[in-house]
């Protein structure tokens, strides 16, 4: 398969070509008051909102297992509807308000930002993707107890670290099993036909030449990492982190 040439080339730090929207997207998501402007500015999103008949909310930054936590958990309760893929606070915090059970997903900021950026291919800053991250964690750091926070790394690992962690702190039983090889490949065949679905260019991801994904993750997470907004981004995780 044909790359472009410029895999590895740098994303620049200024302001994202032709993606104001991220920047009004977080802006109006910051504060539950506003929620309304957001559901409106995002109405395509209308069936992923928490509302009276939801059962669980799943939701994170992007690129920190949204797609896995969301299809592994649909696979085992398929008649539970979820609210997942908002990626913004505010609708986080309108689920915790209805008492929803909620799990938000966490994966340090030079992996996550970095992964973001190579996904969106130039569309969005380094600058930008960080202050979206920050944007994301920070408002929900004052509802710490109020959700489980679930880090990247056992997500991906055994998803059913999510399920566990909801029923415990919320009281539900929600169900899960073991996932054996070819449980695991039905996932992600879903979860690569949703993204074509939605026309995700899969050349960035698992179709890439493992060296070139590599390369591209190598210079793109330098770059996150010596943005001024990065040690900010790091502190936010750590502290959400935190025990």
């Amino acid at each position: 398969m044909k790359h472009d040439a410029d895999l590895t080339a740098p994303i620049p730090d200024h302001l994202g070509r032709g993606d104001p929207r991220l920047y009004l997207r977080q802006a109006l998501a910051r504060d539950v008051r506003l929620l309304p402007l957001f559901r409106f500015f995002a109405s395509a999103d209308g069936d992923r909102w928490p509302r009276s008949s939801t059962g669980i909310c799943i939701d994170g930054f992007p690129r920190s297992g949204n797609s896995w936590a969301v299809a592994t958990f649909r696979k085992w309760n398929p008649n539970v509807l979820i609210s997942h893929h908002l990626h913004a606070p505010g609708p986080v915090i309108a689920a915790l308000k209805q008492r929803i059970p909620t799990a938000v997903l966490i994966r340090d900021p030079a992996d996550a930002v970095a992964s973001y950026l190579i996904y969106r291919r130039g569309a969005i800053s380094v600058r930008c993707a960080l202050a979206a991250y920050i944007s994301f964690y920070l408002p929900l750091m004052r509802y710490r107890d109020k959700f489980v926070l679930c880090p990247f790394d056992d997500v991906i690992a055994d998803p059913r670290s999510i399920v566990s962690r909801v029923n415990s702190q919320f009281g539900t039983n929600f169900h899960c099993s073991p996932l054996d090889a070819q449980s695991r490949s039905e996932v992600q065949d879903e979860i690569k036909s949703r993204g074509r679905a939605l026309g995700v260019d899969l050349r960035y991801q698992a179709a890439a030449p493992q060296a070139e994904r590599v390369a591209l993750a190598r210079e793109v997470k330098r770059q996150v990492v010596a943005n001024s907004l990065y040690v900010r981004a790091q502190v936010t995780y750590r502290e959400i982190a935190a025990p």
